[in-house]
């Protein structure tokens, strides 16, 4: 992948996985295992899984709720800003985003995450390019996003999936 950055050209190389048409939050869950698997397989141990939802933000927006967007960008932490962002529902897309969310911590624990998990109600992935939920793993030692994903739709069908930054990757490993 080519990106532009300034007058500068920069080459980067990504891989991932994609799960192809299957029931939400569940998929995510298990693609979300794979990743924290993959880290660990490569003795990564020190990241942190953020999981956030765009369309708690969209909620907020079609409910004509003033500094929305001001609002949502302070909006990280833990399951305690889960219970603070309660306070601020106006709309049903609101409820069922924070819901999806809860339930995604909930899944991502069963099939074993044993971490501290990081919410992030600010859209931090292209919401074009991405549904609603979405997450990244960030290196704890770096602070560097070592994968990013989420649900997508791909022509006539819906994917889950990430992708991570192999240059990236190697830093960290190294």
């Amino acid at each position: 992948i080519l990106e532009g950055k300034g007058n500068k050209e920069t080459e980067t190389f990504e891989m991932g996985i994609e799960y192809i048409g299957t029931e939400a939050v569940f998929s995510e869950a298990e693609v979300i295992s794979v990743a924290v698997e993959m880290l660990k397989g490569l003795n990564i141990r020190d990241f942190r899984l953020t999981l956030g939802h765009k369309n708690f933000l969209q909620g907020l927006i079609d409910s004509n709720v003033k500094g929305a967007k001001k609002k949502v960008s302070i909006l990280r932490g833990d399951d305690g800003m889960i219970h603070q962002a309660q306070n601020l529902i106006s709309h049903k897309l609101s409820e069922q985003a924070l819901d999806e969310l809860k339930y995604l911590g909930a899944l991502v624990r069963e099939f074993g995450y044993k971490e501290p998990i990081h919410y992030d109600l600010n859209p931090f992935l292209d919401s074009n390019e991405y549904g609603a939920l979405i997450f990244k793993i960030e290196s704890g030692f770096q602070g560097r996003t070592l994968i990013e994903g989420g649900r997508r739709k791909t022509r006539s069908f819906e994917t889950v999936g990430f992708s991570f930054d192999v240059e990236g990757l190697l830093g960290v490993v190294n």
